[in-house]
């Protein structure tokens, strides 16, 4: 494979997916590494070949691959995210799964100890489990098609065949959809399948994993498959005596040639093979490996009640896959060489004998005469659900023809938009109606919020169209105040333009450095502290500075306090200036010096000769003289009065 002449190398497929290389190619498709640049993750991108783009059946095979595993999100089914058109073709982008197939394991090491091959079945039935619960049986179970990723997790993929459990017409009779090595022998005979089906072809994988060989091989896939039927069943231990007693119940039990015998569920088979490391199988298990120890072909073939007959193979089927074994991603086998195809022959021969015959004989029944083409009206689905449309649809005697997806911000996901033929209109019966089905609203990836201011987030997620946004605050020591902590959804989450968005937003840290606010004004100290993140109380003492000086702070400067915490602040309450008094009578010194917020004190009383006998006492001096002076102090006044007449 030569990956650097493949033209589609370093372009991007559908104006989304830019492709990075060649992962491996099959008879159907081709699988490349891309990287979805709306999303920035690594997918798996599957391109149907140019051959068969034209070719509706491979279509409708490669576009039900898409809807069946995009149903089943689960750890261990490798996840479909989108399907389209381009290069004149079909693709499917799924998840990309870093790693080798089960098969190729298989083939480097040889059988598996024990407890690894229940690792790995446990996590294949977990997955055929979510499966067969919603309703999808697989039909194409084998190790070509499990992946391994560095971590040992096993995903499957190829749901391509897959079909509704419920659907009557999940095999049709005369034809084999599978691979030769792992068909159940109800899918060998070309009849329908179901649940036990997948369960088969599993205990046949049990049986690889354990042994390193198949249980049954053949010269042809014909030969292969007649074995499944007719043979009796295989024991693990006949080809590797190591394995214990308990395993090989497990794999013999769910390699019954008749159904009602095998496990009834992935659940049930699941409990058996947990069991496995204790010994502690079922009762019906271990019944099952004893029986099996005397049963016969001819037994095996009465049970079944129906000898194979030449089949026309619905899909190619073949005992390996090349690019399965490769990467895992779901490819049909490679081309059979020229010489291998020519080997065939007498198949081919025996085939068109029977295609001839049938033909021949409803040639004769049918008659000359032209079938009535009948008529049906086309059902309204609009509206509907995908499945409940699809189901409308096939009760009205019409087949759903191409479904496409399209976003929509109005419609719920899986809704049908549009269809064509449209309603009420008559088409004949087994007509084809194409759906167009809404994908949900548009996607886009969360954008990264931390670090930028509030303002800037909401306009970046305006940008996007998301509208709905709020916040909460918290303490920080690393992200600066106003800007974004923490974004829910998180950054690279898909989101559409109704997702609701929570920024946490930072309060700064919780403990900040308390400035130094001695000496200035309450203020101006208060509106500094207050901006810090703190809160500001007063307390007044008596100065001789200024009225409302900070004298003293509650936490020093420079030290570190709890943001919201408070600082007391010690102010001065302030100065009055003492009145001068010096020559008032004494009533007017007193109110003087009372009206200034002083207290009054009469100092000494002495005669003056001065003074006329009748004149009023007049204050002959005071104590503080007059100017300013602290608030609450006492006023000294010395009274001077007349010498007493004669």
């Amino acid at each position: 494979m030569n990956t650097q002449q493949d033209p589609l190398i370093g372009t991007r497929l559908d104006g989304r997916y830019l492709i990075d290389r060649l992962v491996g190619t099959g008879g159907m498709a081709r699988v490349y590494k891309a990287t979805d640049e709306k999303l920035g993750r690594a997918v798996a991108i599957k391109l149907l070949n140019a051959r068969h783009a034209h070719d509706e059946a491979f279509v409708e095979r490669f576009m039900r691959e898409a809807k069946a595993a995009a149903k089943l999100n689960h750890p261990n089914i490798v996840q479909v995210y989108d399907q389209g058109e381009a290069e004149s073709s079909y693709y499917i982008a799924m998840e990309f799964v870093d790693g080798v197939t089960l098969k190729d394991l298989i083939r480097s090491r040889g059988a598996l100890a024990e407890d690894e091959a229940i690792a790995y079945g446990e996590q294949a039935l977990n997955a055929l489990r979510f499966a067969h619960r919603n309703g999808t049986v697989h039909r194409d179970i084998k190790p070509h098609n499990m992946m391994v990723d560095t971590e040992g997790r096993l995903k499957i993929a190829d749901f391509g065949i897959a079909r509704a459990g419920s659907d009557a017409g999940l095999t049709e009779v005369g034809s084999i959809v599978g691979t030769a090595q792992y068909l159940s022998p109800e899918q060998a005979q070309g009849h329908s399948v179901n649940a036990p089906s997948d369960l088969y072809s599993m205990g046949v994988v049990l049986f690889e994993m354990v042994t390193g060989r198949v249980p049954y091989e053949g010269e042809s896939p014909v030969n292969v498959a007649l074995r499944h039927v007719n043979d009796p069943v295989p024991t693990p231990r006949s080809v590797r005596p190591g394995v214990s007693t308990a395993m090989e119940a497990v794999i013999v039990r769910s390699l019954q040639k008749d159904p009602q015998a095998r496990y009834g569920s992935a659940d049930e088979m699941l409990a058996d093979l947990d069991s496995v490391a204790s010994g502690d199988v079922s009762e019906q298990t271990t019944s099952v490996l004893v029986g099996a120890a005397v049963s016969s072909a001819a037994a095996a073939t009465s049970s079944m009640q129906t000898a194979v007959q030449p089949i026309l193979p619905a899909i190619p089927m073949d005992a390996s896959s090349s690019y399965a074994e490769a990467t895992s991603f779901g490819m049909d086998p490679e081309p059979e060489p020229e010489q291998e195809k020519k080997s065939r022959w007498w198949i081919w021969l025996v085939v068109l004998a029977v295609v001839a015959a049938g033909a021949a004989a409803w040639l004769l029944l049918s008659g000359s005469s032209e079938p009535e083409v009948k008529q049906v009206r086309v059902p309204d689905v609009v509206g509907m659900s995908q499945d409940d449309a699809e189901s409308r649809i096939e009760d009205a005697g019409l087949r759903v023809g191409t479904v496409t997806f399209k976003t929509s911000d109005s419609a719920d996901k899986d809704e049908v938009l549009e269809q064509d033929p449209g309603s009420d209109e008559q088409v004949d019966e087994r007509s084809k109606i194409d759906l167009v089905v809404s994908s949900g609203p548009e996607l886009s990836a969360m954008p990264r919020l931390t670090g930028r201011t509030e303002d800037e987030a909401r306009q970046l997620l305006r940008s996007q169209g998301i509208t709905q946004v709020s916040t909460t605050e918290a303490f920080s020591d690393s992200v600066e105040k106003g800007r974004v902590i923490s974004q829910d959804p998180a950054e690279g989450s898909d989101v559409s333009k109704d997702t609701s968005v929570t920024l946490t937003i930072s309060k700064g840290s919780e403990n900040t450095t308390v400035p130094d606010v001695i000496g200035d004004d309450y203020a101006s100290a208060k509106s500094e502290l207050e901006s810090a993140g703190f809160e500001v109380t007063r307390q007044e003492a008596d100065s001789e500075q200024a009225k409302s000086t900070v004298l003293n702070q509650s936490v020093p400067a420079g030290q570190k306090a709890k943001t919201g915490s408070t600082i007391v602040l010690t102010v001065a309450s302030g100065f009055n200036a003492v009145p001068s008094v010096v020559g008032m009578t004494r009533d007017e010194a007193e109110t003087a010096i009372q009206d200034a917020g002083f207290a009054v004190q009469i100092g000494t009383d002495t005669e003056d000769p001065g003074m006329s006998p009748g004149d009023p006492d007049v204050v002959a001096s005071q104590s503080p003289a007059a100017g300013r002076k602290q608030l609450g102090s006492t006023v000294t006044i010395n009274i001077k009065h007349a010498p007493p007449g004669p």
